[in-house]
């Protein structure tokens, strides 16, 4: 179920209108309005506003994960992407494959996983012992 769905079903069990939602976040009624028309999408920033007025978390009101169409755009263009990779005329901004594999690694980990995997390689980056470019 996407956000839009998730608010307007809040909205529905709690007998809350587009204006009173509107009025209570101080998110304009006209975007409150693209939502119910899936016209456009809410910001971050809204559904976390919208989660503070119905008192829950605002993770709760994401998109579902659909794992298995995301993994496979994922997927396909990780493989477009090394094919490409091996005309040799984009040799300056391709992985190695297992530079690849580390990437899809990434996947498996939320957001706090990453922000972990990337201070650690920001940490061993900066210690000679560990850079390639040592001499």
């Amino acid at each position: 179920m996407d956000s839009i769905d998730k608010i307007l079903n809040l909205m529905s069990n709690r007998g809350v209108s587009a204006y009173q939602l509107s009025k209570e976040t101080g998110i304009a009624n006209n975007l409150v309005s693209q939502w119910r028309q899936h016209k456009q999408n809410p910001s971050i920033k809204s559904i976390k506003k919208v989660a503070k007025y119905f008192n829950v978390q605002w993770e709760s009101l994401m998109p579902d994960d659909e794992e298995t169409d995301e993994n496979f755009s994922f997927n396909e263009a990780l493989e477009k992407f090394q094919k490409t990779c091996n005309d040799n005329k984009y040799k300056e901004i391709c992985f190695s494959n297992v530079e690849l594999e580390y990437l899809n690694s990434l996947k498996r980990l939320n957001n706090g996983g990453i922000k972990k995997v990337l201070a650690y390689i920001d940490d061993l980056s900066g210690n000679p012992e560990y850079r390639a470019d040592k001499k």
